[in-house]
């Protein structure tokens, strides 16, 4: 599996066609969301970049109108962490703000109630995220960060 996924995406010409590859992996194993952005340093404010968002066309316009990144809880915790964690794990650690909280209630409306954060940092303040999530409640109800990763691991 590990191989057939490392040379799906070593065939990959495109930050798309890897997006895609990510999201038929994940589909596999029964998620339906994902996402990889950047926040970098330079000039006046930081920017995103963003690699790839497998999200529905409904809930990209939805996040986009409301600048859900700018208060996201989970954004934030990413940059405080380096191993991978769940919303869910978050939450019991942190209280959020009134921000942060109206995230949280915007994607359980939506039919999100937990996902994965993988932070990545790097030199020189790099900093981005690989998320993934499912509507189906039941990938993530009570499970920790680590029993998720051991899911995904064969297509690590």
């Amino acid at each position: 599996m590990i191989g057939e996924y490392a040379a799906t995406v070593a065939a990959c010409d495109t930050l798309d066609r890897v997006g895609e590859a990510f999201r038929v992996a994940l589909a596999r194993e029964g998620y339906n969301s994902s996402t990889s952005r950047a926040w970098l340093n330079g000039g006046d404010r930081p920017r995103t970049q963003s690699y790839f968002r497998n999200w529905t066309k409904e809930w990209a316009k939805l996040s986009d109108e409301k600048e859900l990144a700018k208060k996201s809880p989970v954004i934030a915790e990413a940059r405080r962490r380096i191993t991978p964690f769940t919303w869910r794990e978050a939450q019991e650690q942190h209280t959020f703000s009134a921000a942060e909280r109206e995230v949280i209630s915007v994607a359980a409306e939506f039919g999100y109630f937990n996902g994965l954060v993988v932070p990545v940092h790097g030199p020189r303040g790099y900093f981005a995220t690989v998320g993934i999530g499912s509507s189906e409640g039941s990938r993530f109800q009570r499970r920790a960060a680590p029993e998720i990763v051991d899911d995904l691991a064969p297509h690590a």
